[in-house]
């Protein structure tokens, strides 16, 4: 027998109140005011535990539910789908699945739009930079630098980068720049954000760590890294490292982040821009 309207409106409230929902799904508090329900038992899920959880996290003013289905529970997906739920993200063996339970308009972006990858702009006293050589790419110097981690700062990745690369130890000062590249991802519509920060050696010597990756490493003046390269990013790169190393030879506040000037570089096709340098105070990248 099923229960009318009302009634399991005012059954879901009670069991929200008292903490007692299905045994079989366990809901906990989520980021911005959403819940994620994890299944616990997946052979006793049903059509009205679902709907218990729908109904308590909107009775509680809660935005959205989230569950995760891997390995055997996504044969649960069915159900999840009948009872409202959307698929949000996935990879490997799990899938991510969402119901907006807020007023209005569903508020969710569709799926991860970007990935962040960060460059560390590494100098010693002298002024000097660390660059490194890739094997697939011979000819030119770049930054040590790679994909930021989940749940990993940007500074913290710079830092691990460096290290992981070089084996160099360097200290995170301040964010120098960020290209924005569209038209990644397998429909075309994922982006890019790459970090470009500042850090500052406490080790000098080099020892290469991902020899599949990297041929070689060693530090160089900044007009032998304007010489090595003709790509128009690095050339950018470098005049902002020069304004960077003026600032600091001239006692002025490092460089920060000015949202309101936003240029772009000389070719097109490289779909880039970058945010300009300007003259803010240093930015506290390591959490205190």
């Amino acid at each position: 027998m099923s229960l009318s309207p009302a009634i399991a409106r005012m059954r879901s409230c009670c069991l929200a109140r008292s903490g007692r929902l299905a045994s079989s799904l366990a809901a906990a508090p989520a980021p911005f005011d959403s819940v994620r329900v994890t299944v616990t038992d997946a052979a006793s899920v049903t059509p009205t535990e679902i709907q218990e959880q729908i109904g308590a996290a909107r009775s509680s003013g809660r935005l959205a539910v989230w569950v995760a289905l891997s390995g055997e529970e996504t044969a649960l997906l069915p159900r999840f789908l009948e009872a409202g739920f959307r698929v949000h993200s996935g990879g490997g063996s799990e899938v991510d699945c969402y119901i907006w339970t807020g007023r209005g308009e569903d508020k969710v972006p569709p799926y991860a739009t970007h990935t962040v990858a960060v460059a560390a702009v590494v100098t010693d006293s002298e002024g000097r930079l660390l660059v490194v050589n890739e094997h697939r790419k011979r000819a030119a110097w770049k930054f040590p630098g790679g994909y930021v981690d989940p749940g990993e700062d940007i500074s913290v990745a710079a830092a691990r980068e460096l290290r992981e690369e070089t084996s160099v130890q360097a200290v995170p000062r301040t964010v120098l720049a960020i290209r924005h590249q569209h038209g990644l991802g397998r429909r075309g519509d994922v982006g890019d954000l790459y970090v470009l920060l500042h850090l500052e050696a406490t080790t000098t010597d080099i020892a290469i760590q991902h020899t599949d990756e990297i041929a070689a490493a060693r530090w160089i003046t900044l007009e032998e890294f304007e010489a090595s390269s003709v790509h128009p990013m690095n050339q950018y790169m470098a005049g902002v490292v020069r304004e960077a190393l003026r600032r600091r030879g001239a006692g002025e506040a490092a460089m920060g982040l000015e949202p309101d000037r936003i240029g772009k570089l000389a070719d097109p096709a490289d779909k880039v821009a970058f945010l300009r340098p300007a003259d803010w105070e240093a930015v506290a990248l390591s959490r205190r």
